[in-house]
């Protein structure tokens, strides 16, 4: 694992630079120091002024805070710009990483955000490609400085270049997850042509005098010396090399950079990806860190809860009073069928909100109250769904949990009815867990519950977060969408998630509590505890990627647990960006705001919102925790995709599938080391055509051929009846498309959608068709070619249940945005920081 860096920092004031130059956007001005000779090329330069905060991101200039630690009021939610500041200083600075006050570092940047740069005026679109604009991954010294020359690895081709519709504003997405806590470099270089002259661009004035070979210091432009040269950690140890050392160093390695001048350079810019998915569990000992998620799967296992549970009702089939239609008719779900349901039970069992107020927090601690209790507990006031933040909890230096407010989650519970499928009672049952999609809520389990309960597995489904009984007061349920994505609060919006997973841990945590609850007083079977799937839609699939990630070493308690994600999504973000349902309702509220779509803040707000809420994205829990490792969800993911989803893109949900399973592409031309190394990450995941000729409906995943000269498609013909007789090609993971003309983004539970009993007959399949204790029966199955397995009736079911309808999701309404224009751009004029790493 990595170690995470330190930093130093020396203040860097440039506002009176203002008055020195043309700023960004005008016309490019040869500097009176730099060296290099006239060049010809056009006035319209790459966007760098760093006395206005006008600079690419990521950049380690935009993540160095303020003088001032990062402003918090209660009760007031931080919006991107202030989000990123409040994890470089402290998730990735302050106390957590050894320091005293807010010295903060800047290893904040998205695995999965863009490089986002700007441009005085339209540049020509083809030109903005892999050769014209490099992105290197950089080597330090072994020992984490740069003494030495950095070295450089040229992965450019591993990004998509775009241009906006004006021709100014360029995007260089990955396409793969980036490492994190690891140094990158980017270089425009004067490949890319001008629109009206097509000539090269130039630099802009700031970024010009940073070309220079000499000092700056002792000039007029003595403060930008501070960028240009390097930054020491101590007397001769340099933790971070400046713009011209760095320079230097493309040039020295011009033949992997293909940089031979200063002047071919327009812009570059450096960042370090984020370690605020990892805690040190000692925050003295920078070695000793571990990812949030399995910290939060060993919290909830601890001693801050005890494993509780009550039964608050039982609907038994055929009773007089309390029957499963009785449940069923006061639930409004006459018409869904419940022939398979035995029992229906509800109860409760004990967890943590983790939504807690920075600055109310704050001044609790601050007065050691004993309020606070030894576990972490904190009162109830402290929740609060828009403001606030999963914070670490410590004893002296060490890890001990999270500040949370205890409370308790609902669930329901359904058991089979073996008298209508066929089988005998088993010893225990085999146990799904369900969570429903963004804005649903824990009943709309009952229209997967008749496929589950007949294929011989029980099935109980919570709430996600500040949904349906966890719903904030007052709010209603075509609130909860908006108060879960926090849309401009992004830290909020990442707790959700995290607290979504710490939900999901507890349930398993108090399953033999529960066990005992609804056995008490009956016969019937119990739930087998190991014997657990996962089965999520939408929202459920993502915060199930980030849950499952927690829960990932055979061996263990559910090690091995598999999940069935109907239409997931990575890069949150962008998600929500490209999102029919959510794009234009946040596109009308930054335009309220002043921030009209497609311009250059607009585009801050999403890589923003992605950067701060990357820790928890789906494709960022797909990467191995070390070189050489398999993906914690490696055999264990079923993900399926409906296509034209106006809901969760498909390009979010294909993104996603190829951070799992085909990041083999990434080691074209490479050593066999890292061949290997990317080979090894999910192996076995593979889109899965139909089996009737092999059909894929759109190509996704692809892979590096036998020679390692080229890439294929890296698929496999999907489970069919015959190949689990013979026991061969049987798929344990895999990536589905399903076509069926109509179907939606709520196939898995919209009885109406024409896919809506293939969906669940894959699913169910995957998680484990148990009756009889077929062993053979986990596979990734092709729902249309299988003849064998009957699925129960959805005769009259055109009822449309009371809950919120996935399919009405783009008729939701988001609360406003709140975000200061102070904030945005990403920079004060006054003051810049700047921090070396060591």
């Amino acid at each position: 694992m990595r170690t995470f860096y330190r930093s130093s920092l020396l203040t860097l004031s440039l506002g009176f630079l203002l008055a020195c130059g043309s700023g960004v956007g005008g016309n490019s001005t040869n500097s009176a120091i730099s060296t290099d000779p006239a060049p010809i090329e056009s006035n319209n330069s790459a966007a760098f002024d760093p006395s206005t905060g006008n600079i690419p991101l990521p950049n380690i200039l935009a993540t160095a805070s303020a003088t001032s630690a990062v402003a918090v009021t209660a009760g007031v939610p931080l919006d991107p710009s202030k989000a990123l500041n409040f994890i470089a200083q402290r998730e990735m600075g302050g106390t957590e990483q050894g320091y005293t006050g807010i010295t903060s570092t800047h290893a904040v940047s998205g695995l999965n955000a863009p490089i986002l740069v700007s441009f005085g005026k339209a540049i020509v679109p083809s030109t903005f490609n892999a050769t014209t604009v490099k992105v290197f991954q950089l080597t330090p010294d072994t020992s984490g400085l740069e003494n030495n020359p950095l070295g450089f690895s040229n992965i450019s081709a591993g990004f998509t270049y775009e241009v906006d519709s004006t021709n100014q504003i360029g995007s260089i997405f990955p396409n793969f997850p980036l490492q994190p806590a690891t140094r990158y470099l980017y270089v425009l270089t004067d490949g890319i042509k001008d629109a009206a002259s097509n000539l090269p661009v130039s630099s802009s004035y700031y970024f010009r005098q940073l070309k220079s070979t000499t000092s700056l210091a002792g000039t007029h432009l003595n403060s930008l010396e501070a960028i240009r040269g390097d930054q020491l950690a101590a007397p001769g140890l340099i933790a971070l090399r400046g713009y011209a050392s760095v320079m230097n160093d493309l040039i020295a390695a011009s033949t992997t950079t293909g940089i031979t001048s200063r002047q071919q350079i327009a812009l570059m810019g450096r960042f370090i990806t984020t370690g605020a998915g990892y805690i040190r569990t000692d925050r003295t000992a920078a070695a000793s860190v571990a990812p949030v998620e399995f910290l939060l799967r060993a919290w909830a296992n601890g001693a801050a809860f005890t494993n509780a549970a009550t039964v608050t009702a039982v609907y038994t089939k055929g009773s007089a009073t309390t029957s499963v239609n009785a449940y069923w008719t006061a639930a409004g779900l006459t018409g869904v069928p419940n022939t398979h349901i035995k029992r229906i039970i509800t109860g409760t069992f004990n967890s943590g909100l983790l939504h807690v107020d920075v600055a109310s927090l704050d001044a609790l601690r601050a007065v050691n109250s004993s309020s606070i209790s030894a576990t972490g507990a904190v009162p109830l006031a402290l929740w609060s769904p828009a403001s606030g933040v999963r914070q670490v909890f410590r004893s002296g230096n060490n890890f001990a949990g999270f500040y949370h407010v205890p409370n308790t989650v609902p669930f329901i519970y359904m058991e089979p009815d073996p008298a209508t499928t066929g089988s005998s009672t088993p010893s225990a049952w085999p146990l799904a867990i369900f969570q429903h999609g963004i804005g649903g809520q824990k009943e709309q389990v009952a229209t997967l519950a008749n496929a589950l309960m007949w294929s011989g597995r029980a099935v109980i489904s919570i709430d996600q977060p500040l949904h349906g009984a966890l719903a904030a007061p007052g709010r209603t349920s075509s609130q909860w969408s908006s108060d879960f994505l926090a849309v401009g609060a992004p830290l909020a919006a990442r707790t959700s998630v995290e607290n979504s997973a710490l939900n999901t841990y507890r349930l398993i945590a108090s399953l033999s509590a529960i066990n005992t609850a609804i056995t008490s007083g009956n016969k019937d079977a119990p739930i087998d505890t190991t014997n657990v799937g996962y089965i999520g839609i939408s929202l459920g699939s993502i915060t199930g990627m980030y849950t499952m990630a927690g829960m990932p070493y055979p061996g263990l308690s559910l090690g091995t647990m598999k999940a069935a994600l109907s239409v997931p999504g990575g890069r949150l973000g962008y998600l929500i960006r490209d999102s029919e349902a959510f794009g234009p309702v946040v596109d009308t509220q930054l335009a309220a705001l002043g921030i009209p779509k497609g311009s250059l803040t607009w585009h801050q707000f999403y890589w923003g919102t992605q950067t701060v809420a990357d820790t928890v994205d789906p494709a960022t829990v797909t990467s191995p925790l070390a070189a050489g490792q398999a993906s914690r969800l490696s055999n264990r993911i079923l993900i399926q995709e409906v296509l034209n989803d106006t809901v969760v893109p498909n390009s979010a949900t294909r993104y996603l599938v190829n951070a799992l399973g085909g990041r083999s592409v990434l080691g074209l031309g490479q050593s066999t080391a890292v061949q290997g190394a990317l080979d090894a990450i999910a192996p076995s995941f593979k889109q899965l055509s139909y089996s009737v000729g092999s059909r894929i409906v759109s190509p996704v995943i692809y892979q590096r051929n036998s020679a390692n000269t080229n890439v294929a498609l890296k698929t496999a013909v999907a489970t069919t009846g015959t190949n689990l007789s013979s026991g061969t090609n049987i798929n344990l993971e895999g990536y589905f498309q399903f076509d069926q003309t109509g179907s939606g983004h709520g196939a898995l539970l919209s009885p109406t959608d024409p896919a809506n009993a293939l969906v669940q007959r894959q699913a169910a399949w995957f998680l484990g068709y148990d009756l009889d204790g077929l062993a053979t029966s986990r596979a990734a199955i092709d729902p249309v070619g299988w003849t064998t397995l009957p699925i129960p009736s959805r005769d009259g079911m055109q009822h449309r249940l009371s809950m919120p309808d996935l399919q009405e999701l783009g008729t939701y309404t988001l609360p406003s945005i709140q975000i200061s224009p102070i904030q945005m751009p990403w920079m004060t004029r006054d003051s810049l920081r700047w921090y070396g790493n060591r």
